[in-house]
């Protein structure tokens, strides 16, 4: 059995490839302790024992991981233990979520690719691995054209007065937040990042109001200048890799336009693509 993990602060998917397919907590080494992360995992265990077909051995002999965060990470031994402790059997390899996103857009071909979920990220492929990455620098020093930027932006005009007077009129009466309740959650809240993205489905469903449509322009604009821009766009087609960014498709694929951006390729999950080409690998394998 192989199992495809990709993890991220909020979820982590897991497929035991041509078995089952089940999801987890989010594992995010630079805030967990040892025993939250082995917990996690032993819930992945606990439902792999439970989906795989009957009479199966939920031991699986290899193990590729992916999540954000794990190139360089000393607390990357804390995970690889608690990995080995709870499937012994197993070899495991480890992957950025970059190269899972590269891997499942491009596969053996180069490429540039764009994270675009709460956060953003981008990197230069080369049909093997990243070679050049532009810092995404986090939601308070970066992000650029992900949820979180996105929600930040919409936010600081609200509690500025800036939104129109429908738009605003409409978010009080879904949300209902006071101003000290969004200051408190921002700057004392567990999760500021997830706060500030929690907002892009309201933005998203007011996309008809001009105020919206340009607030999204700038943040992809943001994002394009700052980041795509310092790859080498003429020679590589981009590959958006996110569910937010597979929302916006067609923002993305006018202002690519405008900047000589070659969107090409949308994918709302990495993980279904790298199971579907594996499982195409082990067919070749049996011929």
């Amino acid at each position: 059995m192989k199992l495809i993990v990709e993890s991220g602060s909020t979820k982590t998917d897991w497929a035991a490839v041509g078995m089952c397919r089940f999801r987890t907590s989010g594992i995010n080494l630079s805030v967990m302790p040892a025993r939250a992360i082995l917990e996690v995992l032993l819930q992945a265990r606990e439902l792999l024992e439970e989906n795989i077909p009957e009479g199966r051995n939920a031991d699986p002999d290899e193990i590729l991981f992916y999540g954000a965060g794990l190139a360089g990470s000393s607390s990357l031994l804390v995970l690889d233990k608690a990995l080995k402790a709870v499937f012994p059997s197993a070899s495991v390899a480890y992957g950025s979520d970059l190269l899972a996103a590269a891997r499942a857009a491009f596969d053996r071909k180069p490429g540039i690719v764009a994270i675009l979920g709460t956060g953003s990220n981008s990197c230069l492929y080369d049909g093997s691995k990243v070679v050049s990455n532009v810092r995404p620098g986090g939601f308070i020093l970066g992000d650029e054209g992900g949820g979180v930027s996105l929600g930040r932006a919409f936010i600081a005009d609200c509690i500025k007065g800036l939104l129109p007077e429908s738009l605003s009129d409409s978010f009080t009466e879904e949300y209902g937040l006071t101003y000290e309740q969004i200051v408190e959650k921002v700057y004392q809240g567990s999760s500021p990042a997830a706060f500030l993205a929690s907002f892009v489905p309201f933005i998203l469903e007011h996309r008809d109001d001009q105020y919206v449509r340009d607030l999204i322009d700038s943040n992809f604009r943001s994002f394009i200048i700052r980041c795509l821009k310092q790859y080498d766009l003429e020679a590589n087609d981009v590959a958006v890799v996110g569910s937010f960014g597979c929302a916006c498709r067609d923002e993305l694929i006018s202002l690519g336009r405008e900047y000589g951006v070659r969107f090409t390729y949308f994918i709302k999950s990495p993980i279904d693509r790298l199971v579907e080409m594996e499982e195409e690998k082990q067919r070749t394998n049996q011929l």
